[in-house]
């Protein structure tokens, strides 16, 4: 990128968050003020690579997971890919698909004498982790930007492995995924009837539409006992397709957050600027000769702040022609339970129609603004800000379970896929 493309794509992100970004009440930094900070920066940044670092860098000070930039693939790949995935479970890191068989499983604790935690550390810089959760792939593909070279050693717990990443993604061995050791009748699409009548759904996306009528068709046939949505690996989508899901279980009209969004009108901008470039005392003359109110003058502040909200709930209703108003359902999240799996998860937290079970969620949710970056970069801010309907903030934070359960390391080696079981046990005894 040239001097006139960075400068560009710095003031196209600032832009876009200035008009868009949700959370300007909750930034302790003042956008403006580090945009003018990182103008410099990026000026003099050695090469591309660390120009959008910066780039990375400034978008990641909102702290926000749906806000981010993705630098071209060109860069990303410049070293190379990592020829491994890892899974985060519990406090380690498990390879659980590699190019070389002996790696799966084995826990990866440094990576050229740099400890897994300092690596995550390093990509936060760069790209928001939860809590010193990296989302699932996130830390895999920036190995090759935060480390030099493409020959590596990974230190494991079974020991030191050569690793050298390559132009392209080597075929992939993978570990079997941990599984129950209860009796289930396998019913496809992710349905599993489980003993007792509690039906299992594997739900890993929000994307497809028409899964929800395949689950509805799946209860109308078993109508079971209870019901178990797994969302632990759940990437989000369309909350349109979590309602789908969800509405057997709600009569009518439901819903679980409340919302809000930026509301701005050209005209109302204008004359807020003015009110707010007055010194205190022509305010106050303002407001003794009754020309304005002290909303107005709080409303003017907002539209200067960029808090000038409109708020509102969420509000569901799907066609159904299945209801289960007393069917007990248990929601089973981790840290990967992200975005519009979120929102299926407020719809449950927030009416108190069942209970979560397993890890907080992941923290992050909203509809993204999409802006392109030379060099076929992208850039996306948040629009809408969250919190559950009852007022309880999660972005950032993510919704706690009702149950803790962790998942562990030793039972991934052993095949077990322990918190499952342990909340078909939770269902087994709800009445």
């Amino acid at each position: 990128m040239d001097s006139m493309e960075r400068l560009w794509a710095l003031s196209s992100l600032w832009a876009a968050a200035r008009e868009v970004y949700p959370y300007f009440h909750r930034l302790e930094a003042d956008w403006d003020e580090t945009y003018r900070t990182y103008i410099p920066r990026l000026l003099e940044a050695a090469d591309d690579r660390a120009a959008w670092l910066q780039l990375c860098e400034f978008v990641r000070l909102l702290n926000d997971g749906h806000s981010m930039v993705i630098p071209p693939r060109a860069l990303m790949t410049a070293n190379g890919v990592a020829p491994f995935r890892l899974t985060h479970v519990g406090d380690s890191f498990l390879v659980t698909e590699a190019a070389e068989e002996e790696l799966l499983l084995r826990e990866v604790r440094a990576v050229d004498g740099v400890p897994i935690g300092e690596l995550v550390g390093r990509l936060d810089r760069y790209r928001y982790t939860s809590k010193g959760h990296p989302y699932r792939g996130n830390l895999e593909t920036w190995l090759p930007v935060l480390l030099p070279g493409r020959d590596h050693v990974l230190e494991t717990d079974g020991g030191d492995f050569p690793c050298a990443f390559s132009d392209e993604l080597p075929p992939l061995k993978a570990a079997p995924e941990p599984e129950s050791r209860k009796l289930f009748e396998d019913l496809g699409q992710g349905f599993r009837l489980f003993a007792g009548g509690v039906l299992c759904a594997r739900v890993d996306d929000m994307q497809h539409l028409d899964h929800g009528a395949a689950f509805q068709k799946v209860l109308a046939e078993t109508r079971p006992r209870a019901v178990l949505f797994d969302i632990r690996r759940n990437m989000g989508g369309m909350t349109l397709c979590g309602a789908r899901y969800a509405q057997p279980f709600f009569k009518g009209s439901f819903g679980g957050s409340r919302k809000w969004t930026q509301l701005r009108k050209a005209v109302d901008a204008a004359g807020n600027s003015q009110i707010v470039a007055m010194g205190p005392q022509a305010r106050q003359r303002l407001l003794d000769q009754g020309v304005v109110k002290p909303e107005d003058l709080a409303e003017a502040d907002r539209y200067a702040k960029r808090t000038q909200f409109e708020f509102y709930d969420d509000a569901w209703e799907s066609p159904c022609e299945v209801f289960l108003p007393d069917c007990p359902v248990l929601l089973l999240t981790s840290r990967d339970t992200i975005s519009a799996a979120e929102d299926f998860t407020c719809f449950f937290k927030a009416n108190r129609r069942g209970r979560t079970m397993g890890e907080r969620t992941f923290g992050s949710t909203g509809n993204p603004y999409l802006l392109p970056l030379p060099q076929g970069g992208r850039g996306q801010v948040v629009s809408v800000g969250y919190e559950i309907a009852d007022g309880t903030p999660f972005v950032g934070v993510g919704i706690q379970p009702d149950v803790p359960c962790l998942p562990r390391a030793e039972d991934w080696r052993a095949g077990w896929d322990r918190p499952l079981d342990l909340a078909l046990e939770q269902l087994a005894c709800s009445e």
